[in-house]
């Protein structure tokens, strides 16, 4: 048998599946959302915040995080849901998690008095503040996947009012305890869907642009003030809602930790 030629170049890697038909793991294809399940686990409206809620996802579907409405959508699922409806978060119109989520944050589990956001047998999905479901409906959770742009890294030990030394000195902060992260901003903090706790009254944010960039303005007064309310403090909470404030606490003379980004 003669030698073998010399090979080309490597094609695109192939679709590999899970045997049971699940996600699909090759960095070509999985591009999308992928809706991976429903809980077992139902629960009206108060699921203790994002956190809880992704966590929920997270101990029955390893990986995964309460789907979003968009990303609800864009998986394009064939998965029944043998429940009347099953909990989603909001979206920012994108896979993003909105600033807001529903039954305040999902913290309220009873009446009609905040929106319910959720997935439809149909594969629509529906809001409602009046009839059924709403915030006090027992319902499953949709848990998805998505391509994940950023991570929560975590909190630091280190603790600081808002006079942090600006924000290189911020971002230094968490690159020493955690190697090649920086302060996450708002909207890293909810693209993460973390369910890391916090054990904090909260942790130090910067501001973003709407997108993944930082804000051209930082949080008191680029993090250079350590007192009184006179410069709005925006901070991760530990439900997984993030929040800004110039009055009340926490504010700029709070001592917190950062909340660390990658």
């Amino acid at each position: 048998m003669g030698a073998a030629g010399p090979q080309g170049p490597a094609g695109p890697p192939g679709a590999v599946l899970y045997l049971d038909g699940g996600a699909v793991l090759t960095q070509v294809l999985d591009v999308r959302p992928q809706l991976i399940g429903y809980t077992t686990f139902t629960s009206n409206g108060a699921l203790g915040g994002r956190t809880s809620a992704n966590a929920r996802c997270g101990t029955e579907f390893p990986g995964t995080h309460l789907c979003n409405t968009t990303e609800f959508l864009n998986a394009r699922s064939g998965l029944p849901l043998s429940a009347m409806a099953a909990w989603l978060d909001n979206s920012s119109g994108t896979i993003d998690p909105s600033p807001s989520s529903p039954c305040n944050n999902f913290s309220v589990g009873s009446g009609t008095q905040y929106s319910a956001v959720f997935a439809l047998p149909t594969g629509f999905w529906s809001s409602n503040t009046t009839g059924t479901p709403n915030c006090g409906s027992v319902l499953p959770l949709a848990c998805c996947t998505s391509p994940a742009p950023v991570r929560l890294r975590g909190y630091t030990a280190f603790t600081s009012t808002g006079a942090l030394g600006g924000r290189t000195a911020a971002n230094g902060r968490c690159s020493t305890e955690f190697p090649g992260a920086h302060v996450c901003n708002t909207t890293e903090f909810l693209l993460a869907r973390s369910t890391l706790p916090l054990g904090a009254v909260a942790a130090w944010l910067d501001n973003s642009s709407g997108t993944t960039d930082p804000s051209p303005s930082s949080p008191c007064n680029n993090f250079s003030v350590g007192s009184g309310t006179q410069y709005s403090a925006v901070f991760a909470l530990p439900t997984g809602f993030w929040s800004s404030n110039t009055t009340g606490t926490p504010n700029c003379g709070s001592t917190l930790p950062l909340a660390c980004c990658d």
